[in-house]
C-alpha cells in the first residue's frame, strides 16, 4: 500500500462497488484519476489506495448483511442518520475512525440494532 496498489483496483471498485456511478467516486478519487486508471496508467496514490481498501472492506460487510448488491450500494450512498447525515461511503473512505464507525453500524444493522 506504500507505494500503491494498481490503478485497476479503482477500476473494478468503481465498477463493482460504486455499480459505475461517477458520483459515488467523488470521495475516493477524481474522475481523471479514474481514467488514467483505465488507460493502465501507473499506480494509485496511497491515500488513494487506502480509501479503495477501506471501501472494499466496507462493501464485504455491507454485502454480509443485505445479501444483494443494489440494497448494498444503497446502504453505501444514502445518508444516513447515524453518521451525522453521511453517507456510509463518505464516513469510511475519510479515515480510520469512520472506517471504525461504519463498520460499527454495519454490525448493529447485523443484528438489528440500528435503523
Amino acid at each position: 500500500m506504500r507505494q500503491g496498489l494498481p490503478g485497476d483496483s479503482l477500476v473494478r471498485v468503481h465498477q463493482n462497488v460504486l455499480g459505475g456511478n461517477v458520483e459515488h467516486l467523488r470521495p475516493i478519487a477524481s474522475r481523471s484519476t479514474l481514467i488514467r486508471a483505465r488507460r493502465g496508467r501507473g499506480l494509485l496514490s496511497p491515500l488513494i489506495s487506502e480509501k479503495v481498501v477501506r471501501l472494499a472492506q466496507v462493501w464485504i460487510q455491507a454485502q454480509g448483511v443485505y445479501k444483494d448488491d443494489s440494497k448494498a450500494r444503497r446502504f453505501l450512498a444514502e445518508p444516513h442518520m447515524m453518521l451525522r447525515g453521511l453517507p456510509p461511503l463518505t464516513v469510511a473512505v475519510t479515515n480510520r475512525a469512520g472506517l471504525e464507525a461504519v463498520e460499527q453500524l454495519i454490525g448493529r444493522l447485523r443484528f438489528g440494532s440500528a435503523p
